[in-house]
């Protein structure tokens, strides 16, 4: 029921708006022009030469206004589908208020309203209609005709304005009448106690007449607050964590997904057998986390999950790289086979190669190479050993992407720049008088590397992990000792 109060208290406040929005007394053609302006909300019928409004109130009740140009007559209406009541306007539009409604006033000192209101019967005819069963007869005619006194105020807005005079609202004392008839009319409510996720709110609603008020509960969120996550359970090699949550408003618990067990992390510690081949020799594997031991083959495979397959080119030089101490992985799993390599990791692997051999100057050229870094030694006996000079300004470059052309001249140079016996160029991006010439043709005649595909050598291209200790496992036989 208070739902329908609502909406058709919403509609009684549209009214009010445009109604004072006027002066006090109004001609006829404004009276005109104010039900049109409600109809135009609704529909015309050309035919009928009629304005009508219909509002659904929910639960299958309905508030209708309808117009009639040729009579100017109001047939107010509200029902559902089984039952009517209403009232039609039996005079025209241009009679006085009173010939519809007197009303006596009295203030008091306060300033209240007490009215009394005296409906002439003959202005108007009240009906009911029923369509329904009877089962259902007592409960639909008690519920409207408890709306009843709504469309006797209405048919008093409608006819508001006189020829010569008008009413105000004060005047009208619409505030005492309502009160006194029981009924409220209640705004859209405040929310004066927000629900939480555990906690039902509530919702208040004020009468706009008499400021009485009623709270209607609103369900609970079911939206949790959750506080920072708690390990109550540590990943290990082979089991996984968990992680605690508790909401902070009702304290529910929850168990998000799980902290992904860590996986062992395997390094070769001892070697067992040896083969013809690494493949065919075998080790003993030490987890550095938990201790744990196993037997395997001497392959990459056993300590690095991303490792390429057997028949992939890049297979034989990560071994080779991982088992002689060139460089590890990435991770304590991971060797990150496709991760580009900086100048400093490429000088590094290649002086690792070459048996890391201890440069005779402890003086760096260069101001981003310190004695604090990994690659301080290897540096220095590059630029011993004239295989670079840096990139410029001071700086070796030593975080900058390492590119193919590069790696292929610094391995050309600890060589010792030997000449290329063919002059055949296969490349489109390599051009003669390129400080890295010479070095691509030697490197393509020793099968160091054979490009990119579609006659490129990409010299400008990050040169990878993989393919950096694929070069430098390739070059071995023509390498110094």
């Amino acid at each position: 029921m208070k739902k329908r109060l609502l909406a058709l208290a919403l509609t009684l406040l549209l009214l009010f708006s445009a109604m004072t929005a006027t002066a006090s007394a109004a001609a006829p053609s404004e009276v005109y022009q104010f039900l049109k302006g409600i109809a135009m909300e609704g529909t015309y019928d050309p035919d009928e030469k009629t304005y009508v409004e219909e509002m659904a109130l929910g639960d299958d009740v309905y508030y209708a206004v309808c117009y009639l140009e040729s009579s100017k007559n109001v047939e107010i209406k509200l029902g559902t589908t089984s039952l009517e009541v209403g009232m039609v306007l039996t005079s025209a539009m241009r009679l006085p208020f009173t010939a519809y409604i007197k009303s006596e006033q009295a203030r008091s000192s306060e300033g209240k309203v007490d009215v009394k209101k005296t409906y002439n019967a003959e202005a108007f005819t009240a009906f009911k209609t029923f369509t329904g069963d009877s089962a259902q007869k007592a409960d639909m005619l008690e519920a409207l005709n408890e709306l009843l006194p709504f469309l006797l105020e209405l048919t008093q807005m409608i006819i508001y304005y006189e020829e010569d005079a008008g009413y105000t609202l004060a005047d009208m004392g619409l505030t005492a009448y309502r009160c006194h008839t029981g009924i409220h009319i209640w705004d859209e409510g405040q929310v004066t106690q927000a629900p939480t996720c555990y906690d039902s709110g509530v919702m208040t609603y004020t009468c706009v007449c008499c400021g009485e008020q009623e709270a209607d509960s609103i369900n609970p969120t079911g939206q949790h607050v959750w506080g920072p996550g708690v390990r109550i359970l540590e990943p290990n090699c082979t089991r996984d964590g968990v992680l605690r949550y508790t909401c902070t408003v009702c304290k529910r618990v929850t168990y998000d997904e799980p902290i992904p067990a860590l996986g062992h992390a395997w390094s070769l510690t001892e070697r067992l057998t040896t083969g013809e081949t690494l493949h065919d020799s075998t080790g003993r594997y030490t987890c550095s986390r938990c201790g744990d031991t196993k037997e395997a083959h001497l392959c990459a495979a056993e300590v690095f999950q991303d490792m390429p397959g057997k028949s992939n080119w890049a297979h034989n030089p990560i071994d080779w790289a991982y088992f002689g101490g060139i460089t590890s992985g990435v991770t304590y799993n991971t060797f990150g086979p496709k991760e580009t390599v900086t100048r400093a990791q490429a000088m590094t692997f290649l002086w690792n190669t070459l048996g890391s051999p201890a440069p005779e100057t402890t003086q760096s050229p260069f101001s981003d190479v310190k004695p604090k870094h990994y690659y301080f030694q290897s540096v220095l006996w590059a630029v011993e050993n004239h295989i670079t000079e840096g990139v410029g300004g001071g700086k070796f470059g030593a975080k900058l992407n390492c590119t193919r052309a590069q790696i292929v001249t610094f391995l050309w140079i600890a060589a010792g720049k030997p000449e290329p016996q063919t002059t055949e160029n296969p490349f489109t991006d390599v051009k003669e008088g390129k400080y890295y010439y010479k070095a691509v043709l030697w490197a393509v005649e020793n099968q160091i590397t054979s490009g990119v595909g579609e006659g490129k050598f990409g010299v400008n291209q990050g040169c990878t992990r993989a393919q950096v200790v694929a070069f430098l496992y390739n070059a071995l036989p023509v390498l110094p000792d």
